[in-house]
């Protein structure tokens, strides 16, 4: 049921919400080039052409555009480097074959093109006027291109990783790009994780989702834990399904430790070692104070610096931590929580949504190094 989906986090919610809108915005193109090339009466004409060119500029990332005849063949080709393609027979293609019986639009799987790459196509019946179906408009573009300009800048910064797959497994994006082409259920670099396998069942049978399971830690061959949230994209009945993830946990778990309170925060705040570390930006020697600081007390699942021009530094652990992020760019109620305080030079708390999910108290303690301002310290505890 709809209300028993769960809820974005932050992060994921723009990384959807930004791929979806570029995946629209070519879709929008595919569509008004076959609205133009109905009105045109040589599909191998100039004007064909241009249209053609006018479809493949507005894509930078798109490889080419093409006029498809009602028969399947491949009748003009842009750029010119792919003109030898043209006469090329592609009926046996499953989405051409479907969008000619149908005749209604497609976003197909990623599969081996004639071009001998593998990329996904939008298409597009061409239509006259008095709805003689005359052919269709087809552009092939690699969705990791595609996800590759949407993504990084979204979630620069912020503990998350986001990958895509299809619904069958493929992986289409991911910031390593060893793991992209490589399908989730037989590729022998996941067969050792049978949680994941297990996970990505789910994931290809749920459009969005919560779930964890083992991996490697990225860059390395170090296995950790993490919890995974996921949604979809997607145009025409074709999904794409977007994972965040992130490790699991906070800095220990160990209850024998006291509970992080205010006056410990605000004693660290006043610690001469670290306001001399911060005032000089010694990330090394402050991030050893805030290390020693987190593995003394119980539920620390970040203690970070922001300063006094709201950007938040770095924090321990680095991956609970925002990392050189403009606090004055988050529109999340914390995001504009930490502003308020850094300007107020206040001491403050409130409870929000993390960026890459789950509830957690956000507590802010102003900082000092003589007369300059520091900003201060954010500690995030979570819910």
């Amino acid at each position: 049921p709809e209300s028993a989906k769960p809820t974005l986090p932050p992060a994921l919610s723009r990384v959807q919400a930004a791929s979806q809108q570029a995946l629209d915005k070519i879709d929008l193109s595919v569509a008004t080039a076959a609205k133009k090339l109905a009105a045109v009466s040589d599909m191998k004409s100039d004007e064909a052409r241009k249209i053609l060119l006018e479809m493949k500029q507005a894509a930078s990332f798109a490889i080419d555009c093409c006029v498809i005849s009602p028969e399947g063949k491949m009748l003009v080709v842009e750029p010119a480097a792919f003109k030898h393609l043209e006469g090329s027979d592609i009926s046996k293609q499953e989405h051409v074959a479907r969008i000619i019986r149908t005749k209604t639009p497609v976003l197909s799987d990623e599969f081996k093109t004639v071009e001998g790459i593998m990329a996904a196509n939008i298409e597009y019946p061409i239509i006259m006027a008095d709805g003689k179906f005359i052919g269709l408009v087809s552009m092939i573009f690699q969705p990791h291109l595609l996800l590759g300009k949407v993504i990084p800048p979204l979630i620069q910064g912020i503990p998350v990783e986001v990958w895509a797959m299809q619904k069958d497994g493929l992986t289409i994006y991911d910031a390593d790009a060893d793991e992209i082409g490589r399908m989730l259920f037989s590729d022998p670099l996941y067969t050792p994780f049978p949680e994941l396998l297990k996970l990505g069942k789910r994931m290809s049978a749920e459009p969005n989702g919560i779930g964890s399971y083992k991996f490697f830690k990225t860059g390395t061959k170090e296995q950790i834990a993490k919890e995974t949230r996921w949604t979809s994209i997607g145009l025409h009945g074709t999904e794409w399904r977007l994972i965040q993830t992130h490790p699991m946990g906070t800095v220990h778990k160990d209850i024998s430790h006291a509970p992080v309170t205010l006056d410990a925060l605000k004693k660290i705040a006043g610690n001469a070692d670290l306001t001399k570390a911060l005032a000089r930006n010694d990330k090394e020697s402050a991030m050893t104070l805030f290390k020693n600081f987190a593995m003394s007390f119980s539920g620390v699942y970040s203690i970070s610096w922001i300063d006094a021009n709201c950007i938040s530094q770095f924090g321990y652990p680095p991956e609970n931590s925002l990392l050189a992020c403009d606090l004055n760019k988050d529109t999340t109620l914390s995001g504009a929580f930490c502003v308020k305080s850094v300007k107020a030079k206040s001491e403050a708390s409130c409870e929000d949504t993390l960026l890459e999910g789950g509830r957690a108290r956000f507590t802010f303690v102003p900082m000092n190094e003589g007369d300059t301002n520091l900003g201060g310290l954010l500690l995030i505890q979570r819910l």
